[in-house]
């Protein structure tokens, strides 16, 4: 599973420039849209440790043969553990993303200052889109966390003996890759919005 994150925004502020041909400061807004697109990457150490748990626990389980053995238990109460740890971390980042969202007003209003009805209608575009990218990483943490509670739960079914059918989990599975795919196109389509917008903006600053 790749890593999905918010990421690959450079935000360059006009040096020399404080002002666009509307009248509007620039830096100001795109200072105000730095802020908040900042926080995007606040999350990107959770979600590796989220990540890297989880790949610990299918690290652990390609090692497990019996579970009813002394060792076969032992590995079945460390991908407890891990599971444990990477549900934790699931938590944090999907309260990382939440407050991502209730950061899109603000974004919002940073697009809606511009007095130009062209770069108004790009910077809104480009808060569309990233609105969009948000809300399918809101689905998809919360999958996630769907699929590390069931695998917590099959762990638990697997540590009697027992060998348990993982169908539920397979579906989840390819849901949660389903919504990766969504959220990478997601990811280009606000990068390239925000191209478009960031190059009107340089070509229209005054001279």
């Amino acid at each position: 599973m790749k890593r999905i994150i918010l990421f690959g925004l450079v935000l360059v502020l006009l040096a020399g420039c404080s002002m666009i041909a509307d009248g509007v400061n620039t830096v100001e807004i795109m200072s105000d849209m730095q802020v908040e697109i900042d926080r995007a990457n606040k999350g990107i150490d959770t979600y590796d440790k989220m990540i890297a748990q989880y790949e610990e626990v299918l690290n652990l389980e390609s090692k497990l043969v019996d579970p009813t053995t002394p060792e076969g238990k032992e590995l079945v109460e460390q991908v407890a553990s891990k599971l444990t740890e990477a549900q934790n971390e699931a938590n944090s980042y999907e309260d990382q993303v939440k407050e991502l969202k209730a950061s899109i007003p603000q974004l919002e209003e940073a697009a809606n200052k511009f007095n130009d009805e062209e770069l108004k209608k790009q910077a809104n575009q480009f808060v569309s889109d990233f609105k969009a990218s948000v809300e399918t990483e809101l689905k998809y943490t919360a999958k996630y966390k769907e699929l590390l509670e069931l695998h917590q739960m099959l762990n638990k079914e697997y540590s009697t003996g027992k060998i348990p059918d993982d169908t539920e989990y397979q579906t989840l599975f390819a849901e949660i890759q389903k919504l990766d795919e969504e959220l990478a196109k997601q990811v280009n389509q606000y990068n390239d919005s925000w191209g478009t917008f960031h190059k009107n903006v340089t070509e229209n600053k005054l001279k």
